[in-house]
């Protein structure tokens, strides 16, 4: 049972999910079920006052939805909003309007009136709130352009006042990843064409404007020594990203890292500074490699300007 005290979240991201679904089923159920009992009720002669309580709960709950749904720029779970639409539900509640008016043993000629001035009123309120929801969108999309402009700008700042070639030990944040395995042997970025079409398919947004694609090399192969072939290209994504396909969350690690100029042609033999290091001072690979060009073919055309990043999660040996 949920007591609403400050307690500490025992669920997993999975768990979390299912109890989301569980509760979304739930509260439509019951959504459902409480209309069709007032429904059913004045169907059967209840007077309005005998419904009333039912009635105010479904009207608080609807508006509470929708005002919610709006300010969020959210219309619908499977649908964009549309004129056509907007139509399809003022009938649908001009037909409902309709039979309770007419079950309520009112003429046929008052219950198409009412359901005729229902139709009307529930277009011109969805009409309304559509306008309102694309503006919502609108500004919403502009919000995520900017703040996406910003990360790559602190972005580019942190690389341009970096310390080349030299190793450092750094914390990475939590992040969300999407990635294929694709055994591959870059020598430029144009080589990661296929890859990158791959990630790119069916997303709104091109790659320029989503996260930052990278290259790994899995442990077992960092731990042989066999970093001249990827086993995966990666798309690191942003808090503000809007990915649409499988994403995993890469939990918050420490890294040996290393930025140098150069692309994925100059990248072994920093792999090699930072194996050496790695065995050194005694730590232990504890994931793939993340590699990243952070200054490449989008901000100059010279590949003598390009900037690399390699990180290795490790942990105390």
């Amino acid at each position: 049972m949920k007591l609403y005290l400050k307690t500490k979240n025992v669920l997993d991201e999975r768990e979390m999910q299912e109890v989301y679904r569980i509760e979304h089923r739930g509260m439509w159920g019951m959504y459902t079920l409480l209309c069709a009992a007032v429904i059913l009720q004045m169907l059967f002669g209840a007077g309005f006052a005998q419904v009333a309580g039912e009635a105010a709960v479904i009207a608080v709950v609807s508006v509470g939805m929708i005002v919610a749904y709006a300010r969020r720029g959210i219309w619908d779970a499977d649908a964009r909003p549309s004129t056509r639409g907007n139509a399809l539900y003022a009938a649908l509640c001009a037909l409902g309007v309709t039979a309770v008016t007419f079950g309520l043993h009112a003429s046929l000629a008052k219950a198409v009136l009412f359901g005729a001035a229902a139709f009307f009123l529930c277009f011109a309120l969805l009409s309304g709130l559509m306008a309102y929801v694309k503006r919502r969108q609108k500004q919403q999309e502009l919000q995520i352009i900017e703040q996406k402009i910003n990360t790559r700008l602190e972005g580019l700042a942190d690389v341009l006042f970096s310390r080349l070639d030299t190793i450092t030990l750094v914390q990475t944040p939590p992040r969300r990843i999407t990635w294929i395995r694709n055994h591959l042997s870059p020598k430029t970025y144009l080589d990661l064409e296929t890859s990158i079409r791959t990630l790119q398919k069916d997303q709104e947004e091109t790659l320029v404007f989503l996260g930052k694609v990278g290259l790994g090399i899995s442990k077992e192969h960092l731990e042989a020594d066999a970093y001249q072939v990827y086993d995966t290209v990666f798309l690191l994504l942003e808090p503000e990203d809007r990915y649409q396909g499988i994403t995993e969350e890469l939990p918050g690690q420490t890294c040996v890292s290393i930025r140098f100029c150069g692309s994925h042609n100059e990248a072994p033999a920093y792999y090699q500074k930072l194996l050496t290091y790695i065995r050194e001072h005694r730590l232990k690979i504890d994931g793939f490699s993340r590699e990243v060009t952070m200054i490449d073919y989008v901000l100059t055309n010279d590949p003598k300007q390009f900037v690399t990043e390699i990180q290795i999660p490790v942990c105390e040996g």
